[in-house]
């Protein structure tokens, strides 16, 4: 009987001082728990053998791999019936006076890292878009008129002023899914958001698929097709998860672990959607080689273009930027923080990604000459000054206050897009 009342000291003991011996990187926060991926079945049963730590529901999807549960809520977000980030269900229907403009991509833009839905790209875009319709109706001398007169000298004055934009309720859906690539894209805008018609789509991507194989399409639920075909690797994986699971309760068990264990220096990327599954690190799943950097730029260059060629089917005008990335902003603007996170992230994960990133930036360029009518490109992985520091909470995520930056710049694209202007009467005259 003396062994089980010494453990169980040792535990209070352990539990009384874990406060002060447990490191904070030693466990995942309160915010990266939230924000990462727990991948159910359609009964809403976990998988067993993943980790499953994280508190955003997902599950497999024939279309597009895999996709976020509807109705779900926490401190940090909010998802609609549809499992987009919204407070309110989206109709397929749209009410005739709503513009719809629809925000896909990774988990950068699903506003990883944002304290809430309110701190998100497509909150302050939206934002933005009806604050410039209320000001075109109270200030109408400001923009340009609807109608153009003939007189030359005042016509070249007139057209010196904004165009206004279409008037309406202008909605910005987010539809971003945590750890999505352009293949997984591609498959939800055709199957997915295609029918709530949108008016303009934004995609915000490029990091995910820099780092996705090019023997893989899209992202999948990690190791789940690896375990349906090996049964034995999945009972093991199964074993050591849930052993692990059982450590991770015990104060007594952590504490000895932080004094044997070495320290983990990969705490960066295993907090970065779903590769917290994936126990390489973020330089060694960059390409390896330069033919491999160029197959996952033509499957990059590929499902855009069919995305553009969707959305120009359809005459929707398409903004495809390029996300943010830390090693894209100079050192200078970084805060100390920031400066940690490119450290800890290494010289071969800076040499590779500030080599490779920019051919993601040169694809777009290409794919938006070749439908010059259709694309307009924003390249943000140099950030400018008007970029807050810090910016970055991890390598990609940013907080609220770079969200509003960005929202503001897209913004500033989506108001001088020809087909979301008002193209006043008499402005092209023969």
């Amino acid at each position: 009987m003396a062994v089980p009342v010494v453990l169980l000291s040792l535990e209070v003991i352990a539990r009384l001082g874990s406060g002060y011996l447990e490191k904070p990187e030693d466990q995942l926060s309160q915010e990266a728990i939230a924000y990462s991926l727990k991948f159910v079945d359609s009964d809403q049963n976990i998988y067993q053998g993943l980790d499953n730590r994280g508190e955003l529901l997902a599950q497999k999807s024939i279309a597009t791999g895999y996709e976020l549960l509807g109705d779900q809520e926490s401190e940090f977000f909010t998802l609609n019936e549809q499992g987009f980030r919204d407070e309110e269900s989206l109709p397929v229907a749209k009410p005739q006076d709503e513009i719809r403009i629809f925000i896909l991509g990774n988990s950068t833009a699903f506003g990883r890292g944002a304290q809430g839905n309110q701190e998100t790209i497509a909150t302050f875009l939206e934002q933005r878009l009806q604050n410039r319709v209320q000001d075109q109706r109270q200030s109408p001398g400001t923009y340009r008129p609807d109608v153009f007169p003939f007189f030359p000298p005042t016509r070249n004055r007139l057209a010196q002023l904004p165009a206004k934009i279409r008037e309406g309720n202008y909605r910005v859906v987010n539809v971003a899914v945590p750890g999505y690539s352009s293949g997984n894209e591609l498959a939800q805008l055709a199957l997915r958001i295609l029918p709530y018609q949108p008016d303009l789509v934004v995609v915000l991507n490029g990091y995910e698929d820099l780092l996705l194989p090019s023997n893989q399409d899209a992202a999948e639920i990690p190791q789940l097709a690896e375990f349906a075909k090996n049964p034995d690797a999945y009972f093991h994986q199964y074993l050591r998860q849930s052993l692990r699971n059982k450590a991770e309760k015990s104060a007594l068990i952590r504490t000895v672990l932080s004094f044997t264990s070495p320290q983990n220096t990969n705490q960066i990327g295993a907090t970065l959607s779903i590769r917290e599954r994936n126990t390489a690190s973020l330089s060694q799943q960059l390409p390896d080689s330069d033919a491999e950097l160029q197959a996952r730029l033509d499957r990059y260059q590929a499902n855009l273009a069919q995305m553009i060629r969707l959305s120009s089917a359809a005459q929707i005008p398409v903004v495809v930027a390029l996300q943010p990335e830390i090693t894209g902003r100079p050192e200078a603007q970084l805060d100390p923080t920031e400066i940690a996170i490119r450290q800890q992230l290494g010289e071969s994960y800076a040499e590779k990604m500030t080599t490779y990133y920019p051919q993601f930036a040169t694809t777009v360029q290409q794919l938006a000459q070749s439908f010059p009518n259709n694309v307009t490109f924003i390249d943000f992985y140099r950030l400018n000054e008007q970029f807050p520091t810090p910016t970055f909470t991890d390598p990609i995520h940013l907080n609220g206050a770079a969200n509003d930056v960005m929202a503001n710049q897209l913004y500033g694209a989506i108001a001088n897009l020809p087909g979301m202007q008002i193209i006043p009467e008499n402005f092209f005259l023969d």
